[in-house]
């Protein structure tokens, strides 16, 4: 294809658009780099909205990674809670009776 050609099938298809569609193009060219440049800027999009994403389940598979440990210190703790109120408490039951006369409220 010779550039003669190619500059006539260039100008054919431009002139097939009508004047809305050119986008304030004035030639294929012009025409060529809008479209260009909206599909590159579109792609751009797509990316940042993918590393986002991949960002975020990351950071949820981080924080499911965590949720055992975090049961296991959960049940350590109120394990260790329960053993501190009979030995300083005399028991549960009397912790709550102390509570209770003392008119503080438990959080537990």
């Amino acid at each position: 294809m010779t550039d003669g050609l190619l500059a006539e099938v260039e100008r054919v298809i431009y002139e097939l658009h009508s004047p809305t569609e050119r986008e304030g193009a004035i030639s294929f060219n012009d025409l060529r780099d809008i479209r260009s440049e909206r599909y590159r800027e579109a792609r751009r999009r797509e990316e940042e909205s993918l590393c986002s994403l991949s960002e975020r389940i990351n950071t949820e598979l981080e924080k499911r990674s965590l949720v055992p440990q975090l049961t296991t210190q959960v049940q350590e703790k109120d394990s260790l809670v329960k053993r501190l109120c009979e030995i300083l408490e005399g028991g549960e039951t009397a912790f709550k009776k102390r509570a209770r006369r003392l008119r503080v409220r438990l959080s537990r």
